[in-house]
């Protein structure tokens, strides 16, 4: 069991005082078989006014908030304590053949599902792009095996260049340029299965990129990360690391998942009005040996 502790921490700077703020964050460890959230804080300097807290339609805790008080500076710092168990190997071979693997949501059969099959303003996917996923997935092939081999070619095909996208940067547009950074590789893989039928979610989380050296390859991202996930009837959801060519297994924290970045946002909503600067930092620690009651 490997425990890690994680402080994000966000911080607005204002040209001049400003008292509008309003924000919604997205910034607690989900639990999930494998992974428990022990301790959760969210700190926010200046002190806030009304404070609410729900779950969103994918299960993300949201907490919404506002700053009464005229600031110049805002910091919002999300501190998580996670619990990984280490995680069996997936069987890429024996899941079911990607065609069998499509839901027939329209008969009720798979209600959940449905949110993920659908395009999105991020996952739209035009025919080249289409084009480009059935390359993966000849007739017969066993969806996780046809979803690892696409892994492997966003990882290959498209460069990690920071900068060169923004957060507003669509799957088609990541396509015509040939390059991106994490979040854009992730879209681009839910745009390539969901054309062929399949449901596929967008993950945010961290990623510790010193267990990705331990396991021999070089990780392509830093601690905040973004990756997707497919969903294998019997098996559930499988995520997978375009971005370092790999599963998403360990080393990696989910934070939230959705239809695209905008479900999953860190922080999403007006923190000031006039120019201001933005830092975001990431400090993720763990700990190898955390004892467990049984």
């Amino acid at each position: 069991m490997t425990r890690y502790r994680i402080l994000h921490t966000t911080r607005y700077e204002f040209d001049a005082a400003t008292a509008s703020c309003a924000l919604e964050a997205r910034l607690r460890a989900r639990d999930l078989p494998g992974q428990q959230c022990h301790f959760h804080q969210l700190v926010v300097r200046p002190l806030t006014g009304k404070r609410r807290e729900w779950r969103d339609a994918f299960g993300n805790l949201v907490a919404r908030f506002t700053v009464p008080a005229a600031h110049q500076t805002l910091e919002v710092s999300a501190i998580n304590i996670v619990d990984i168990a280490p995680r069996q190997g997936t069987a890429l071979a024996d899941s079911p053949p990607w065609e069998c693997a499509r839901p027939e949501v329209d008969s009720a059969t798979a209600p959940d599902l449905a949110p993920f099959l659908a395009e999105t303003s991020l996952t739209a996917c035009p025919p080249n792009l289409a084009d480009y996923a059935r390359a993966s997935f000849p007739p017969g092939r066993p969806v996780l095996r046809a979803t690892r081999d696409l892994t492997a070619r966003i990882h290959r095909d498209f460069a990690y260049v920071p900068g060169a996208t923004t957060v507003e940067t669509t799957a088609a547009e990541t396509m015509r340029l040939g390059k991106g950074v994490c979040q854009d590789f992730a879209h681009l893989g839910a745009a390539c299965l969901r054309a062929l039928g399949l449901a596929a979610r967008y993950v945010s989380g961290y990623l510790d990129t010193s267990a990705m050296k331990a396991a021999g390859a070089p990780p392509g991202g830093d601690a905040s990360h973004a990756w997707f996930a497919v969903h294998a009837p019997g098996l559930g959801w499988v995520d997978f690391d375009p971005a370092n060519d790999s599963l998403a297994d360990a080393g990696y924290v989910t934070l939230a998942w959705g239809r695209d970045y905008r479900d999953t946002a860190p922080l999403l909503g007006t923190a000031g009005g006039g120019r201001h600067s933005l830092r975001v930092s990431i400090d993720m620690t763990r700990e190898e040996a955390v004892m467990v009651e049984t």
